[in-house]
This record gives structure tokens, sequence and C-alpha cells, in this order.
């Protein structure tokens, strides 16, 4: 990792991450701030991007413009997130998980499984305290209904929700 990212992910960490929310007083300055730290760390960041209060992510995140990640989301590594994307908070983004093959073998000591990188499209809707599992694709004009756990692609244009989510509603 270079130097300018460990500089502007340890600004953000110790200053940017506990700024106010974007919509309470002095939010649109804190969300400036953060954008200029966690812009500079990221693989790819758009324009008009809002990292939310003690939103954690890594160097490996691409974002496309207008986007936003929610307040207290946490964001696994080789996640794309496309243009004109909304999140609530407290969402999760898994991109790996424990190996658990082995029954004698306590799951701690089994290492982890290779990342399987998530993929969300363009204009979509992720409610409050959505979990999206490894692998995962979420397709174009998508609204993920809030608490959510998303385990597999569906179609574009739809509304999804549940535990596993499943298709609500076709969009027009």
């Amino acid at each position: 990792m270079k130097l300018k990212n460990v500089i502007c992910y340890s600004l953000y960490s110790l200053l940017g991450k506990h700024l106010p929310i974007s919509y309470h007083f002095g939010g649109k300055f804190a969300m400036k701030v953060r954008y200029l730290f966690l812009n500079k760390y990221v693989a790819y960041c758009g324009k008009n991007v809002n990292f939310e209060k003690n939103c954690q992510v890594n160097s490996t995140l691409k974002i496309g413009d207008n986007s936003s990640i929610g307040v207290n989301a946490v964001i696994g590594d080789y996640v794309t997130i496309g243009k004109y994307v909304m999140m609530g908070p407290n969402c999760i983004i898994y991109t790996r998980n424990h190996k658990h093959e082995i029954s004698n073998i306590p799951f701690v000591e089994q290492g982890y499984e290779d990342f399987k990188p998530v993929f969300i499209d363009d204009n979509v809707w992720i409610g409050e305290g959505v979990k999206i599992m490894p692998g995962t694709i979420i397709n174009k004009n998508t609204v993920v209904a809030a608490g959510a756990i998303v385990t597999k692609e569906f179609p574009p244009n739809c509304i999804i929700g549940g535990n596993p989510a499943r298709v609500l509603k076709e969009l027009k």
C-alpha cells in the first residue's frame, strides 16, 4: 500500500469518520472532508460521492459518481458500486467467508475462503441494515428493501427483500 493511501485512511480514521452525518448541522462540510480523505484512498472514486459517518471501506473499493455509502456501513474488499447508488445506514457487504468444510477442525482455525467480489450496478437503492453476501451481483434499477439478506443475483428493474431476498415487485 502506498504511503499516500495510509495517510489518507489514517486521517479519515482519526478525524473524518467522527464528523457529523451529512444531513445534520455541519454535515456538508463533513461530507467534503470525508471525500477528500477517502477519494485518495480507494481504487476509484467518482465525483460527488458521499462517504457517511463511520463507514468502513477498503482500498479496493470502486465507486461511481453520485453514490453514497451509509452511516456505519462496512464494505468488504473488491466491491464495485456504480453511479447513483444510495445506501442506508448499517449495511454490510461481505466478500469472503470462513472456511467450514472440515468438521473435526474448529472453524476459526480453517482460515478464509477466497474473495468473491460484489458488483452493484447503477441506480440502486439499498435500504437500512441490508446484508449482501460474497459474489453477489445487484443489477440496475433495483431497490433492496431494508433488512434484506441478498445471497444471489436478481433481474434488473425490481424490488427485492426478505431473508433470503426474493423479488417482491417488478418495476416499470
